[in-house]
């Protein structure tokens, strides 16, 4: 049993082999939503239609930690932008875009949301680590969707920016059927040539499309004059919409995110939230849907609480709130390893280490960065010490470690299922100049970032592990409902959400991640631009398996070189932004007649567009970019 643990005992999964110490799983607890997919969104109701709960947002700026931050604001929604609204298709001229050649609008190269890829493509050539040796087959799963992902990359590297892309290259046709619906979107939103927006539909799921058609909502052209495009608002309004098919982005207590896994009737919630906390742990360890809440809170009543165990203290105190105290003080699994990832000056794997030891946990733990150390010394001057402090608590560091990819790096073998809490806080995949973090030319990076990320831990994380994210419940770059939705395809049940600045391990000291720190670090109450600490959140998930196949991971294609080369406009300095959003505000410095920052030439602006791509080549291969 466990001596510590929040939710430890309170989650069904099932699993092959009990590991000493920990409660036992059985099968049976679904892991996504009935109806709902963990990706797509858009849950049908019985009758067919959308079912569209109250809640879900989005908008805002996302945090520090593993290569960046940016900022993002703004809605732009117009002519009846709340879903199921009554507008009607706007009447204004097209959109130009310039001097961006217009070409025919072709559909047979987009790539669907769930982008699976092909089996003989998988077949081609064997996966391998970064050593050119192949991968153990238990751990294919874990690193399969990131080495396709970089070898479609590689591809479009070869071919260039002014070749389409290749239909071998690892994505699925959209269907006939889907490819009417995107043209008919297009003719309504009056964006025919508009590569960008054709780009955002064709990632949309066949459910997302259906929905866009059936509300009257289009673009507001002229907001592109302030902040967005109509790709980025299109995307956004898709987005938006998806969000409120999922449980909400704050504060979230263990009852309502069980009810909301096994879309219990209020009553059943509400008889949870009378219970004090043994029977509560007991109801939420042994439902399965096959019987009754009532007659499992029957029984749990007639039970009587084990010695010696922290998950069994205070056995007759409320039990949700007392579920809720067991989180945020950090109970963990006090004999099983931690992990730390994305720690970019090691201050947070530090407080662990800190409050482990005054716990008297046994469990190591294993911090890392994604920087080389030769980084960090040129941001952080007390690195070397905060190392030697980690070592002195018997914890191991490790440098250049990518958390997507950590079943082909060498240092996690014989680490299987060995970690019983892992953490990764305010993850992010990198700014992109010119773009914000919700753009929809690199957002595709932040949301792969989880799948892959969670995907990896399947292997190395205990049944029963705990995982907890911190992030900004507005974020646009890694969303709430990213790391919501690829919790849920690999089987980590959401158990709870609750505010940062109630968790016992808040007072680590942050930082951006990235070359800002050389120059200026936050202060210890500092916080970040646009960013509200209130919407700070910890997002608490509990490793589940079921024993069965779970879906292949969904990872979000980039758009081609070609794409790239046909909506976007390069400024001689090699800032680059789309040309719909050249006038735009916050670009007025680029893309003057003459000197530094006039528009660049076809050669340059290919070189530039390629450089681009070679970074995200870089990042899925885990190599550090700044």
């Amino acid at each position: 049993m466990l001596t510590h643990g929040s939710l430890g005992g309170a989650i069904k999964g099932g699993y092959r082999q009990p590991s000493a110490g920990m409660d036992r799983y059985r099968g049976g607890g679904p892991p996504l939503r009935p109806g709902y997919n963990g990706v797509s969104g858009y849950p049908p109701s019985a009758s067919g239609k959308q079912h569209w709960p109250s809640h879900g947002k989005g908008g805002g700026v996302n945090g520090d930690s593993w290569r960046g931050k940016s900022t993002n604001k703004g809605n732009g929604f117009k002519n009846g932008s709340h879903v199921g609204g009554k507008g009607t298709p706007r009447k204004e001229e097209e959109v130009h875009f310039d001097d961006a050649p217009a070409e025919e609008t072709q559909y047979d190269d987009m790539a669907q949301e769930e982008c699976p890829f092909e089996e003989d493509d998988a077949e081609a050539a064997p996966l391998e680590d970064d050593n050119g040796e192949e991968v153990p087959e238990h751990l294919k799963e874990a690193v399969e969707a990131s080495l396709k992902l970089k070898r479609v990359i590689e591809k479009e590297t070869v071919n260039g920016a002014r070749k389409k892309r290749k239909l071998d290259a690892g994505t699925k046709v959209v269907s006939v059927d889907d490819k009417e619906k995107i043209k008919e979107l297009l003719r309504r939103y009056r964006l025919e040539d508009d590569v960008a927006s054709k780009f955002v539909l064709g990632s949309l799921s066949s459910e997302a499309l259906d929905h866009l058609l059936s509300v009257g909502w289009v673009p507001d052209g002229s907001h592109s004059s302030l902040k967005k495009s109509s790709a980025e608002l299109i995307a956004d309004f898709a987005l938006s919409a998806k969000e409120r098919g999922i449980i909400h982005n704050m504060i979230c207590d263990a009852v309502t995110a069980f009810a909301f896994r096994w879309q219990l009737k209020e009553a059943d919630a509400q008889l949870l939230r009378g219970l004090n906390h043994k029977d509560i742990r007991y109801c939420l360890r042994e439902y399965d849907g096959s019987r009754s809440m009532e007659e499992l809170a029957e029984e749990a009543s007639a039970t009587m609480p084990e010695e010696g165990r922290a998950s069994d203290a205070a056995p007759d105190k409320p039990g949700i709130s007392t579920l809720g105290r067991f989180v945020r003080l950090e109970l963990i699994d006090p004999f099983a390893d931690a992990l730390v990832v994305g720690d970019a000056n090691l201050t947070f794997a530090l407080a662990l280490a800190q409050h482990r030891k005054a716990l008297g946990h046994v469990g190591r733990i294993v911090a890392t960065t994604f920087e080389p150390i030769e980084v960090l010394r040129q941001r952080y001057p007390e690195i070397d010490s905060t190392v030697q402090v980690l070592e002195d608590h018997h914890a191991e560091v490790w440098h250049e470690v990518d958390c997507t990819r950590i079943a082909i790096d060498a240092r996690f073998r014989g680490h299987e299922e060995a970690f019983g809490a892992v953490y990764y806080n305010y993850p992010h995949a990198g700014s992109v100049r010119g773009f914000f973090d919700a753009h929809p030319f690199v957002r595709w990076r932040h949301e792969n970032l989880m799948h892959l990320f969670f995907r990896a831990l399947r292997a190395f994380v205990k049944p029963g592990g705990q995982v907890k994210i911190a992030s900004n419940a507005n974020a646009t770059g890694v969303r709430y409902s990213d790391i919501i939705s690829a919790g849920m395809v690999n089987e980590f049940a959401h158990t709870e959400t609750f505010p940062f600045t109630d968790w016992q391990l808040k007072g680590y000291h942050r930082s951006y991640g990235d070359k800002r720190d050389a120059l200026q670090r936050p202060g210890e109450e500092a916080g970040y631009r646009s960013q509200n600490t209130d919407k700070d959140m910890v997002y608490s998930f509990c490793f589940a398996p079921t024993g069965e196949a779970v879906p292949e991971a969904p990872v979000r294609m980039p758009p081609s070189c070609k794409d790239l080369m046909d909506s976007t406009i390069v400024c001689g300095c090699g800032f680059i932004c789309q040309y719909s959003m050249k006038r735009c505000e916050r670009n007025q410095h680029h893309f003057k007649p003459a000197g530094q920052h006039r528009q660049a030439d076809e050669g340059r602006k290919e070189e530039v567009i390629m450089a681009l791509y070679d970074r995200f080549l870089s990042e899925i291969k885990g190599v550090h970019v700044g």
